[in-house]
């Protein structure tokens, strides 16, 4: 009985790593990559760095760091929903997005970040 618990234990694993990994460049190919690179050299890349990782020529002088895109995009603890609901509202150190991007601007942003940090 312990075996089978261990084995339900590794399945679960397994499947965090297939659902952590199912985003590879070829699914980022579906989005529109051209749109979403736009989009971020407009209004993402100053902060966050030429590959989203939170680098960017202003960031030196920002009190609140911008986040690591790319880290949080491929981390089992953070979803596409909650990190576009964090662009769209804002938050401290972030301005919101909501009614300059889409959520559809930012699906592609994130799929051109992923492009960028297979």
């Amino acid at each position: 009985m312990k075996y089978a618990f261990a084995g339900l234990g590794a399945l679960g694993v397994a499947g965090m790593i297939f659902v952590a990994s199912s985003v590879t460049p070829e699914t980022a190919q579906a989005a529109n990559l051209d749109n979403g690179k736009s989009k971020f050299l407009a209004n993402c890349q100053v902060c966050h760095g030429n590959k989203g990782w939170g680098d960017g020529p202003a960031a030196a002088g920002m009190d609140n760091k911008p986040a690591n895109i790319s880290k949080k995009l491929n981390s089992m603890f953070s979803s596409d929903t909650k990190l576009t609901q964090k662009v769209m509202d804002g938050k401290p150190g972030m301005p919101a997005f909501k009614g300059v991007l889409s959520q559809n601007d930012v699906a592609d942003i994130f799929a051109y970040i992923r492009s960028m940090n297979p």
